[in-house]
């Protein structure tokens, strides 16, 4: 596959990219320190949540406004755009400032993944573009454990504010590589897409890919899970260092590189939707499990099954796009799903961190147990697979 010359710019672009969001996810905690030390989480959940809002719109309406461009110069110009934002962070002074640029550099992002995600499903075949994207999701999950720990290194020696400048030039980078990505055509138009949130709508009128991506949203509270509660399990709970903390997010990763290895290896015997079945029954046994016993070993083992269950769903939902959707079609169904996957992460970020946040460990595991069995269920009721649907009631 790296020998495809549009594979490596496109792999290396993301690659970098990636690398540097997760560098500014730190750079940012540590500016809000230096802002306003009492605010940091509360300037921290803003962030999040806003991002999750551009996100969710920002992505159709970069899709309806930007179409008539050539991929290649929107994705050059979400690069170049990021570049700029992040040396401008250098210069900020409020918190209000980073809610803005954050705002605007979370636009090029919900304009470049669905773009970067269209463009690799033109390149390869059903088989290739399925090892391409699991060797993507294994490459996006050591540098989402890697960019943290080089992060607080390079913290050591520097300020937040130079870390940005570091950030920023990740981008350029990517910008390097994209430069070497074959000129395609325009985005085409999609025979479905008449007004800016078109995109999402033909997504919701298509039934079939609908269900299946109820399945996504326990990916999502499984994420949710991890970022959200593994310091206050380390640190509060355990009363461990955060060094454990790292071992936790390295833990999540590993089980999602390894099936996403796994699956490179044998994707002519899988079946995507039984496939993300499959990770969705592993998610509820865990949770289950940690009702019943929960201690820092057994924390490790479920964030990494946690992350097998995460591969499996999310790696099979973009096997089901590519496989489903006609290439005319593609871009704005990759375009809603994008903003319904992250309202997904919406609610899920919602539900554990606001609505249970306050609970003691036994009492979330039971109710996050109940909450990802419901999301099965509710799948299963309005699954077309009948023999799915009739077990899944009569177990009840």
């Amino acid at each position: 596959m790296f020998s495809n010359k549009n594979f490596r710019s496109l792999f290396f672009s993301q690659a970098f990219s990636l690398f540097g969001s997760s560098l500014s996810t730190i750079a940012i905690t540590q500016l809000f320190f230096n802002l306003s030390e009492n605010n940091v989480s509360q300037n921290l959940g803003i962030v999040l949540v806003l991002k999750m809002c551009v996100y969710i719109i920002g992505a159709p309406l970069v899709h309806h406004f930007l179409k008539v461009f050539k991929q290649k110069k929107l994705m050059l110009t979400f690069d170049l755009v990021r570049f700029f934002l992040f040396l401008i962070m250098v210069f900020v002074a409020k918190s209000w400032e980073v809610y803005i640029l954050m705002m605007f550099i979370n636009i090029c992002s919900a304009g470049f993944t669905p773009i970067y995600q269209f463009q690799l499903s033109e390149i390869f075949d059903d088989k290739t573009y399925t090892k391409a994207v699991f060797i993507s999701k294994i490459t996006n999950n050591i540098l989402t454990v890697l960019a943290p720990v080089v992060a607080s290194i390079l913290l050591l020696f520097m300020s937040s504010k130079l870390l940005f400048v570091i950030n920023s030039f990740t981008f350029l980078i990517s910008f390097i590589f994209i430069k070497n990505l074959d000129d395609r055509s325009t985005i085409k138009k999609s025979r479905s897409v008449s007004n800016v949130f078109q995109s999402i709508n033909i997504f919701l009128k298509n039934k079939s890919l609908l269900k299946v991506t109820t399945l996504v949203l326990i990916s999502s509270m499984l994420g949710s899970i991890v970022y959200i509660k593994t310091i206050s399990f380390i640190e509060n709970d355990f009363h461990l260092s955060k060094s454990y903390m790292s071992l936790a997010m390295a833990s999540y990763a590993l089980g999602i590189g390894i099936v996403s290895f796994l699956v490179t290896l044998i994707i002519k015997e899988i079946n995507p939707r039984r496939a993300m079945i499959l990770g969705s029954v592993i998610s509820l046994c865990v949770v289950l499990l940690d009702t019943v016993y929960f201690n820092v070993y057994i924390l490790f083992f479920s964030w990494f099954l946690f992350g097998l269950s995460s591969g499996l769903i999310e790696g099979f939902m973009q096997v089901i796009l590519k496989k489903e959707i006609s290439a005319i079609d593609r871009h704005a169904y990759l375009v809603g799903y994008f903003s319904i996957s992250h309202l997904g992460w919406l609610i899920s970020y919602f539900t554990v961190g606001i609505l249970l946040g306050s609970m003691n460990q036994e009492t979330f595991f039971i109710t996050m147990s109940f909450v990802v069995f419901s999301i099965f269920i509710f799948y299963g009721v309005i699954s077309q697979k009948s023999w799915l649907r009739r077990y899944l009631i009569s177990s009840l």
